[in-house]
């Protein structure tokens, strides 16, 4: 899909001379990276601290990429930079070899882009048909192409029953894969989604989180914003950990496992009053993570048996580590 896109202009993604001369078709055979930021920065008008502060992001083709941080990080303003909406101050940005600022009309051609408020982006008084006919024209596809492709989309996402349904009449779980077809109805290549579970019930999610798993099967590239650490476990290649608009860590999944692997999460639930006790009494046999409720990275679980010995009425709770372990220990102990 990625090489059968329309003829396209010179690219310089590397920089130098030589890469000019780079054919941009051959670019996307050779790239490996669907999405790259280098020092991307951003301060809004009115106001003196960056809301992003020189990220660098590398998203190879056909993966999932999540974005992780708590509100106001400066994950939304990172993907509507990558999605055109927004300019960057400084730095650079670039998807499928395209520069956001330079060539944003055919940055547009190929991807989708799910805000955090799907409400933003949709017509709730016009049937889920109507929406799909207005969008997919906006992008160029018509006639019985649409129609073919809008069936097609669905069925597989069973909503051929709810086409001629007001959107507002749907419910959350419905309205999210709704919002995700009109995301992808032009095949777009790179889909952006911030917080696509966000507010979502459980049933609701888990059909979220297929159909995701299902466009990644597909080809397609994903860049998913999230503080839902189940989310980003499940799904993610690579992740990428966004504090204060400054990346802490960016590493793959696979690698994080192999890292931590032995390593267990203890959590501690005991009276404010004997907190300091505990930290203290574990202080070089365990990482502190959190503190409310306490949580620690163990290596050997034996530390278990001298909590409960010197505070035996105190309840625990003992398992493998997770993403939302590693992201609290990053989290915490960096230094901005």
């Amino acid at each position: 899909m990625l090489d059968s896109r329309r003829s396209q202009k010179g690219l310089g993604v590397f920089g130098g001379n030589n890469c000019n001369n780079i054919n941009p078709q051959l670019w996307r055979k050779i790239t490996l990276y669907a999405i790259e930021t280098r020092n991307l920065t951003k301060v809004y008008p009115g106001s003196t601290t960056p809301a992003i502060s020189e990220i660098t992001l590398l998203c190879q083709k056909s993966t999932i990429f999540s974005l992780l941080g708590e509100n106001g990080a400066g994950k939304t303003t990172t993907v509507k930079i990558l999605c055109t909406v927004l300019f960057p101050t400084s730095g650079e940005a670039f998807v499928l070899g395209f520069n956001t600022t330079k060539e944003p009309e055919e940055i547009r051609k190929v991807i989708g882009y799910l805000p955090q408020k799907s409400h933003v982006s949709i017509f709730f008084d016009w049937t889920v048909w109507s929406n799909l006919k207005f969008f997919s024209a906006m992008n160029g596809v018509t006639g019985y192409a649409f129609e073919a492709k809008a069936a097609e989309l669905l069925k597989e996402y069973s909503l051929w029953e709810k086409r001629d349904e007001l959107f507002r009449n749907l419910s959350g779980g419905m309205q999210q894969k709704a919002a995700l077809i009109r995301s992808i109805i032009h095949e777009s290549d790179v889909l952006f989604l911030d917080e696509p579970t966000s507010g979502l019930d459980v049933q609701a999610k888990l059909q979220t989180l297929s159909m995701i798993e299902q466009l990644r099967k597909e080809g397609r590239t994903i860049l998913l914003t999230t503080h839902d650490m189940d989310v980003a476990e499940r799904l993610s290649d690579t992740v990428a950990i966004i504090r204060s608009g400054r990346i802490l860590l960016q590493t793959s999944v696979k690698s994080l496992k192999e890292k931590y692997r032995g390593k267990y999460s203890l959590e501690v639930f005991c009276k404010n009053s004997t907190k300091e006790e505990v930290i203290s009494l574990l202080k070089g046999d365990a990482d502190l993570v959190h503190k409310n409720p306490l949580r620690f990275l163990v290596s050997n679980t034996d530390v278990v048996d001298v909590v409960k010995k010197k505070f035996p009425h105190t309840d625990f709770s003992l398992r493998p580590v997770s993403l939302e372990d590693i992201y609290l220990r990053v989290y915490n102990e960096v230094k901005l």
